[in-house]
């Protein structure tokens, strides 16, 4: 069985944030984790578990 780790994932609604959504299209992904981070509580660790980096 190969081990799934939990969603780090944010919730959908925050992907349609307006913030967000003007970092994306920046391409601003320090301030999408910094975003996810302090809305979601997203640890960076988990956003690396996620990614399997």
């Amino acid at each position: 069985m190969i081990y799934q780790p939990p969603t780090a994932l944010p919730p959908p609604d925050l992907l349609v944030d307006d913030d967000v959504q003007r970092a994306l299209g920046t391409h601003d992904f320090d301030q999408v984790f910094r975003i996810a981070r302090e809305t979601a509580g997203i640890r960076y660790s988990n956003i690396a578990t996620e990614c399997e980096i």
